[in-house]
């Protein structure tokens, strides 16, 4: 039996090496790279749907986005360098933006005409 597993596994991450290095471009070797995590995440998330509320739900999603991108950026700086970009940050807040916590949004000095 564990032989048998053994050699699944084997032909399993063959396979995935294969996938991931037959793209000549280095970002969509970093995509495919990080797939193993994309992919348990889904799982995951479809196993877990009927535990879970709405939130706990939104949750996975927000964490397993976050894992791809770790992982994602872990490997572009280990095989491409620091200077590589292959992951795009989350979305941030704009400088700018009004403050959720007043409910409306700022307005210039010199008021709205």
């Amino acid at each position: 039996m564990k032989q048998a597993i053994g050699g699944g596994l084997a032909v399993i991450g063959i396979a995935w090496l294969l996938y991931v290095f037959t793209t000549p471009e280095p970002c969509e070797r970093v995509s495919r790279g990080a797939a193993p995590v994309r992919v348990t995440g889904d799982v995951a998330r479809w196993a877990a749907k009927n535990w879970l509320s709405q939130d706990g739900r939104l949750d996975m999603i927000r964490w397993s986005i976050q894992a791809d991108q770790a992982v994602q950026s872990f490997l572009t700086h280990q095989f491409y360098g620091a200077g590589a970009e292959c992951v795009r940050p989350g979305p941030r807040p704009a400088a700018d933006a009004p403050d959720p916590s007043t409910g409306a949004a700022s307005q210039p000095e010199g008021g709205a005409k």
